[in-house]
């Protein structure tokens, strides 16, 4: 398969050094964005284990090549998830910093001839955008999106999130996959993108080029007063 990917990250609120991270790999298919956690203190913030937990979700995927992708990325979740908790249990208590800072929001997606395979933790979202009309690829695990799916008032927990890698004592992985067309624009993005609104993931779906990308993802990030990450890929061919 051939693939277009555009990508930005803007710094909201408290400055540098920032927690958000994206990954692109157009060879293998897969894409990934991921928002560490951690309450503020002071005016900083420590993503002290979301880059050992992508490291080993990366490995894992690439350790169960063959499987079908939903349960490779399942797999390198789980083993992401195993490897923040004992990070966290190592250093959180002698760094003084909560076991919160070591956990994160993942949403990964394995595209193929087979379909687009989802798979996330958090609430970092997916996005498919195809002949101008934006789909949901997957719920996310807000307090908000599961009262909502119950009927009930949502009022202001769209931020209370009920699932993170390395930190929730059960941990949740939700899991879809969609069929893909030439043409399709998936949107991987951070909840500083989305949060708010689905205007600025209709934006980012529609630039062509990275310098549209950026302007919506930094006034995501003024708005939000949040870090905020989008990956763009655009599929150009299913061969």
């Amino acid at each position: 398969m051939r693939f277009a990917v555009l990508s930005a990250t803007a710094v909201g609120g408290f400055g540098p050094p920032g927690d958000d991270r994206s990954h692109a790999d157009p060879a293998r298919g897969l894409f990934l964005v991921a928002d560490a956690s951690g309450s503020t203190d002071g005016g900083y913030r420590l993503p002290l284990g979301v880059d050992r937990g992508l490291e080993v979700f990366r490995e894992r995927f690439d350790a169960t090549a063959g499987q079908e992708a939903v349960a490779r990325m399942r797999a390198g979740l789980e083993a992401a998830d195993v490897a923040m908790r004992e990070l966290g249990e190592r250093y959180a208590g002698r760094m003084g910093v909560p076991p919160a800072h070591f956990g994160a929001s993942v949403t990964a997606c394995a595209i193929g001839p087979e379909g687009i395979a989802v798979a996330q933790v958090g609430s970092a979202r997916a996005y498919r955008s195809r002949a101008g009309v934006l789909e949901l690829l997957a719920p996310d695990h807000t307090l908000a999106t599961m009262l909502a799916a119950d009927g009930q008032d949502v009022s202001d927990r769209r931020k209370v999130i009920v699932s993170l890698l390395g930190v929730s004592p059960k941990l949740r992985i939700g899991t879809r996959v969609h069929d893909v067309s030439v043409g399709d624009v998936v949107v991987l993005c951070t909840d500083g993108v989305w949060m708010d609104g689905a205007d600025d993931v209709e934006a980012l779906a529609a630039a062509q080029h990275e310098d549209e990308l950026v302007a919506v993802v930094k006034r995501a990030a003024d708005r939000s007063q949040d870090d905020a990450t989008a990956l763009c890929i655009r599929v150009e061919d299913v061969a």
